[in-house]
């Protein structure tokens, strides 16, 4: 299991995230080739899981169609993972990656200090999700109590149906 998987191609993507980071990476960085212009989403998809990823950054070698199509699955499928984009950004990018689950958009040409904030934030994101599912795991199930109380109505000033009802009231503690 990595904290990091780099979707891509591009060894000098996978440079670029390494000297972010000062060879000081808090964890594990995995890489994951495919053929830069050819990708079956629905394997790639599947190896996902297999992985054990808490970050998957998609690009920047693919067609953007594609990559945009692989965030979605990953997102769809594996809600744990956090999906970054890399590529260079602009407003309508931003809309589309949004649409596809993306996390973050990352500019594979911004600075390093950019690069390891948006995977450290990242990073934070599904170790809080992580946190979250432990604890709602962990916890213990509150019993629920029914109590009833229940009165007679008197019959004056009411009609038959009311006199000869008994009306209850459930309070959940």
């Amino acid at each position: 299991m990595s904290d990091l998987y780099l979707a891509t191609t591009s060894e000098d993507w996978q440079q670029r995230v390494r000297d972010a980071f000062g060879g000081t990476f808090p964890g594990q960085i995995g890489s994951w080739a495919f053929a830069a212009q050819s990708i079956d989403i629905d394997r790639a998809v599947a190896e996902i899981g297999a992985l054990g990823a808490g970050v998957v950054a998609v690009g920047p070698d693919l067609p953007e169609a594609d990559a945009l199509d692989l965030c979605a699955r990953i997102d769809a499928t594996h809600p744990e993972v956090c999906v970054l984009l890399v590529a260079t950004p602009d407003p309508d990018l931003f809309q589309r990656a949004l649409r596809a689950g993306v996390r973050d958009i990352v500019d594979p040409d911004g600075s390093l200090a950019d690069i390891r904030e948006a995977i450290d934030r990242a990073r934070e994101t599904v170790r809080r999700r992580r946190e979250n599912v432990a604890a709602s795991t962990q916890a213990q199930p509150t019993p629920t109590r029914i109590i009833s109380v229940g009165w007679a109505r008197s019959e004056e000033h009411t009609s038959e149906l009311q006199s000869h009802s008994f009306i209850s009231y459930a309070v959940f503690c």
